[in-house]
């Protein structure tokens, strides 16, 4: 699965936050980051998919299929680090 560059972004930044209540409060921020470059990825899937450029039903089947393992493993990341 690919890395988005949030989710890229969020584990080179992760491990410089030393106290838990830092990685906390950024969490949120990460997650609304990922929301919104899904949105993204998702709004230029559906242009290819309109073109017939793409094998997938949607935009969300796309990103799914594309995105989504990788981002729980970003997110285990961040858990293990928070404990």
């Amino acid at each position: 699965m690919k890395q988005t560059a949030v989710e890229w972004l969020q584990n080179h930044l992760i491990v410089h936050f030393s106290e838990i209540e830092q990685q906390v409060r950024f969490k949120g921020l990460f997650e609304k980051a990922k929301d919104l470059e899904k949105r993204h990825i998702m709004d230029a899937n559906t242009a290819g998919v309109n073109c017939g450029l793409y094998g997938y039903k949607n935009a969300e089947e796309y990103y799914k299929k594309t995105f989504t393992a990788q981002t729980r493993i970003a997110n285990d990341n961040i858990n293990v680090t928070n404990k």
